[in-house]
């Protein structure tokens, strides 16, 4: 019987680390997508200083 609990607990946990880990992907994905924007207006301003 505790092992079942154990084992329910241990898969509980798993899920929740699973929804975490995927959350913070996707703010990284986010993040990745800003620093891209950045770049690139960056980039444009250099041009522009250039001119």
């Amino acid at each position: 019987m505790q092992k079942k609990k154990l084992y329910e607990k241990e898969e509980t946990l798993q899920q929740e680390l699973d929804s975490e880990i995927t959350s913070y992907q996707r703010r990284i994905q986010d993040l990745e997508k800003q620093v891209q924007k950045l770049i690139e207006i960056e980039s444009m301003l250099d041009q522009k200083v250039q001119l």
